[in-house]
């Protein structure tokens, strides 16, 4: 391997060959790989398309009722 000034040796992640820093790539997941034989594009299954305009809000709503609470003495015959 030549001298490139500016440029730094890497261990690759993927196959842990040392490279140049130029020659390598960070993929999706954040691992520094080699730009022409390890790196992957992230696979679509990763990220579903989602749906447009769709919308989040709730079209009816009603405020929370306040508990009841039954302030008798209840025995197993009222049930």
């Amino acid at each position: 391997m030549a001298f490139r000034p500016g440029d730094h040796f890497v261990i690759c992640d993927q196959c842990g060959f040392k490279r140049y820093a130029s020659d390598c790539k960070m993929t999706w997941n954040h691992l520094f790989v080699c730009a022409d034989t390890c790196w992957e594009p992230k696979h679509p299954h990763f990220k579903p398309p989602r749906p447009k305009g769709e919308k989040q809000s709730v079209t009816i709503s009603r405020p929370e009722k306040t508990d009841v609470f039954i302030t008798e003495n209840i025995t197993a015959d009222d049930l």
